[in-house]
């Protein structure tokens, strides 16, 4: 059997509909506690305290966006076979590698736990540029479902 299209159909409109797009109500929450971490590793002089705390609030910042993201897919209830921890889980998944994400909450259990001193301010600042890609990079996974 053999089928043909008419030329009716170049005449058809063509439109691309686009996905709708649910922003959760606090999308914008890491983003919040990312500037406050920027906001602190401004400070030029910036002691131990300062660096601790923006070390804290970055850490705070990833886990919020994984915390976001759990509740949206449920990946728990998946019947797959994942890592243990939600960073391993991510990386299972192909959405973000876990290993500087690791490093970071290491290093802020580490203070947190140890009192050991944080890292030199360039290297906050690393991790503050870090946990801006980490978000940008998970941004579509919140809005478009």
């Amino acid at each position: 059997m053999e089928l043909y299209l008419t030329n009716e159909i170049f005449s058809w409109r063509v439109y691309l509909q686009e996905p709708d797009y649910i922003i959760p109500k606090n999308f914008n929450r890491s983003y919040d506690h990312l500037k406050h971490a920027e906001t602190l590793l401004q400070i030029d002089d910036a002691n131990d305290f300062t660096r601790i705390d923006a070390i804290t609030t970055l850490k705070r910042a990833i886990e919020h966006r994984v915390k976001a993201l759990a509740a949206i897919y449920k990946w728990n209830q998946m019947p797959l076979i994942f890592p243990k921890g939600e960073f391993q889980q991510l990386e299972h998944l192909g959405i973000a590698k876990h290993y500087l994400a690791k490093q970071l909450i290491d290093i802020r259990n580490s203070i947190e736990h140890k009192d050991s001193l944080p890292p030199e301010l360039n290297r906050c600042k690393e991790f503050a540029e870090l946990t801006w890609y980490f978000l940008r990079s998970t941004d579509k996974l919140l809005v478009q479902v």
